[in-house]
């Protein structure tokens, strides 16, 4: 690998989100929901209650497809909405909460997997490596990029 490219690490970081994604959709299925009404609980339970337009914005998909599952979720139960028209706030029902918690500990018990092979110094270096990509990765945020 040549001192100037980070191809691999951001291939690896790709495979890795692949893996927490699978996993997700994996739960998901043992719960009965699909992979991306999965997104939706997870987003609600990490920000709280949010309008379905912060919703969208959030997971970068539109009002429309946002609206649907928003229905589906609330059809069973794991969301309900506060508020009327478009100041509603949408939130996680104690049915939701509880799926939440179930998703939240299956990653956990396999991050926890993860971590013990790893040292704290490599864990250390790691993180550090990943603030810095970030951190060159947000300054760029809105730079004109050019596409050849």
């Amino acid at each position: 690998m040549q001192r100037n490219d980070l191809k691999p690490i951001m291939d690896a970081l790709r495979r890795v989100n692949h893996a927490i994604h699978r996993q997700f959709h994996c739960i998901a299925s043992g719960s009965g929901l699909k992979g991306h009404q999965v997104r939706y609980i997870e987003l609600l339970s990490r920000e709280g209650p949010m309008s379905a337009k912060a919703i969208s914005e959030a997971l970068h998909i539109d009002k429309g497809h946002t609206s649907r599952v928003l229905s589906e979720l609330t059809g069973l139960r794991l969301v309900c909405r506060t508020g009327c028209g478009r100041g509603a706030l949408v939130s996680l029902t104690p049915e939701g909460q509880a799926l939440s918690c179930a998703l939240t500990e299956n990653i956990d018990r396999i991050a926890g997997l993860a971590a013990a092979e790893i040292s704290d110094a490599e864990l250390e270096t790691f993180l550090g490596v990943m603030q810095k990509i970030e951190g060159v990765f947000e300054s760029q945020t809105g730079a004109e990029q050019r596409l050849p």
